[in-house]
């Protein structure tokens, strides 16, 4: 018979998260994807013809896939951050991914105190 290391532990911090706060981090989880899903999309289909934030574009119908907002917004993270815009999207892609694995985990968020 085995036993988990923690069996022994009657500890809240190590407690499976349950009702409101697992609802709130598949929420979460879901929001985030839809959002990261989108800047994705609104970064790779950046066009400088585009009518935009820092351009008036050349004429043309708006070839972001995001639409008006979609070319507003990759166009003003290109203008404010260059092309270190990706790093940035990496980094919310990899929280993302972090906050997915302990999802799966079923771990709870750690919270931190002030």
């Amino acid at each position: 018979m085995t036993y988990s290391l923690n069996t022994l532990n009657d500890d809240a911090a190590h407690a499976a998260p349950s009702g409101f706060s697992r609802f709130a981090q598949e929420v979460a989880l879901l929001l985030g994807a839809a959002v990261l899903l989108y800047v994705w999309l609104l970064l790779l289909t950046y066009s400088p013809a585009d009518a935009a934030w820092s351009t008036s574009g050349s004429g043309a119908p708006i070839r972001n896939w995001g639409g008006r907002l979609g070319a507003w917004l990759a166009d003003a993270g290109y203008y404010l951050l260059g092309a270190s815009v990706w790093w940035a999207v990496w980094a919310a892609s990899y929280a993302w991914f972090v906050g997915l694995a302990r999802w799966l985990r079923g771990e709870a968020v750690p919270v931190r105190a002030a």
